[in-house]
């Protein structure tokens, strides 16, 4: 043999060697059911009442009910996070609706109180979704609506007192039964535990237990629950003294934990976590309470900021990272939806550019979507009724798995986070012989700080013996969807 020859198969021998020790091991398991009972379009979002209405403020190259339609959205949130608790959905007296709602903010003092694009100087709002809007979107596309109930502004200067905001509460409530309106969620709040300095948390359970007491007293079957960010002991307070006045909890899950040991794509890459801390909390919370079977919503979630290197920027890095802390969100026995923060961001104006607007799922100028959005598109289209258990965390793989109900339908979401190709073998428990292969998507990235996803399918994966192996691309989320022969 040559020297060039053996050079070859030395060589050759070498690639094998490494792509082989390279190659990682992964169980899917769809005999033991993690979750069940996925809500279609779990992956939801916050929507920004400011500037997301089609009717006053309309997009002329995509509308906004058309862009949450494409992403499979099931729930939205309205009006928004920490601004809600500086508005009011209607103005006295309350019977007059013939010319429509009156939505104004509760206090000039606070913020979007002093923005000038966005509120009159009669307290009323510019081009602004109203609460008819806001239904009849979620009418039309089947989307079960959340509502934040302003409870804070009594404590704003010259905001409202506290009667006031319940009667704006109570009638709120009956408004949405004479208009027919089905609202799933009354969310009493805010992030009440980040505000201790406007309401104790004495205080604010006090204040919750009227809001519900009133609003339930409307109407007894409406779903009322507490606007929490981390703390379970409001939820512990609420559940143990008021049972009867809590049909659901919170909380909000985002990345600060995290600014140092993820805070660009090489960290990031090597890091292995849940990144669910405070969904977890509150999952035990749940389960050992005298509600277990309460549903919790994770009303504001995302990635963004975490840090100097990755800031508020919307890119591959971020999407791949969303797409693992969404999918450990809703395989959380308790969680119904968890919302992405949010549709649009008002905190830098109506500015129809890009450049300060990317903690969001759409662009201002066009509603096109940004990474994330995709992100959440991919979930909504390809998640099926129960979540199955699988081997997660796999070098720097991550898999999740699902089945419908019916059995005849299984899934397999696989995410390589590294900037290279990842060689895989899945063992696949308890698939049935009908199931001889999959289909293949991929949803990925060039560079992690690109700012565009794109689609694509490629050639099924044959099973042999209960396992399959395929090669991942690099920066993706692969799809594997069953064929059944």
């Amino acid at each position: 043999m040559c020297y060039i020859s053996r050079i070859i198969v030395l060589f050759s021998f070498f690639f094998i060697a490494i792509n082989s020790y390279a190659q990682e091991h992964i169980r899917v398991d769809f005999s033991l059911v993690k979750k069940s009972n996925v809500h279609h379009g779990v992956a939801s979002a916050n929507l920004c009442w400011l500037l997301d209405s089609d009717k006053n403020n309309p997009n002329s190259k995509k509308a906004f009910s058309e862009a949450v339609e494409e992403m499979g959205i099931g729930s939205l949130r309205f009006p928004y996070g920490h601004l809600a608790d500086n508005y009011l959905w209607h103005t006295p007296p309350f019977n007059k609706v013939s010319k429509g709602l009156r939505p104004k903010v509760a206090s000039m003092s606070q913020a979007p109180g002093k923005w000038n694009w966005a509120v009159n100087s009669s307290e009323s709002f510019k081009n602004a979704m109203d609460f008819n809007e806001y239904m009849e979107l979620c009418q039309k596309l089947n989307i079960k609506p959340l509502v934040v109930v302003n409870v804070f502004s009594h404590k704003y200067k010259n905001g409202p007192s506290l009667d006031k905001l319940i009667e704006t509460a109570v009638e709120w409530v009956k408004y949405a039964n004479k208009m027919n309106y089905h609202v799933e969620y009354w969310q009493i709040g805010n992030e009440v535990d980040h505000h201790k300095d406007l309401l104790s948390p004495e205080e604010y359970v006090n204040c919750y237990q009227q809001f519900a007491k009133a609003m339930k007293g409307v109407d007894s079957t409406i779903k009322v629950g507490p606007g929490i960010l981390q703390s379970v002991k409001y939820f512990k307070d609420i559940v143990n003294a008021y049972p009867d006045l809590i049909d659901f909890t919170s909380c909000h899950q985002y990345m600060w934990k995290y600014l140092e040991t993820c805070k660009n794509y090489e960290l990031w890459k090597e890091h292995k976590s849940n990144y669910i801390p405070n969904v977890t909390r509150m999952q035990k919370a749940v389960s050992n309470s005298p509600k277990p079977a309460m549903e919790i919503v994770i009303t504001e979630t995302g990635v963004s900021p975490a840090g100097k290197g990755m800031g508020n920027v919307n890119n591959v890095n971020k999407a791949l990272w969303y797409f693992e802390v969404l999918m450990n969100e809703i395989s959380q026995p308790n969680v119904a939806f968890s919302y992405f923060w949010g549709t649009h961001s008002p905190w830098y104006g109506n500015i129809d550019n890009d450049e300060n607007d990317l903690a969001v799922l759409l662009r201002t100028d066009d509603n096109s979507r940004k990474p994330i959005a995709e992100v959440v598109k991919l979930v909504n289209t390809q998640i099926l009724d129960n979540i199955v258990q699988t081997k997660q965390i796999s070098g720097k793989v991550r898999t999740f798995a699902s089945m419908n109900q019916n059995g005849n339908k299984y899934n397999i979401f696989l995410m390589n986070k590294n900037n290279n190709a990842q060689k895989v073998e899945i063992s696949l428990n308890q698939l049935p012989n009908s199931v001889k292969s999959f289909s293949r998507i991929a949803l990925k990235g060039k560079k992690p700080n690109d700012r565009k996803l794109t689609i694509s399918k490629s050639e099924n994966i044959n099973i042999n013996k209960d396992k399959t192996i395929l090669t991942l691309e690099p920066l993706s989320i692969t799809v594997l969807n069953s064929i059944i022969n």
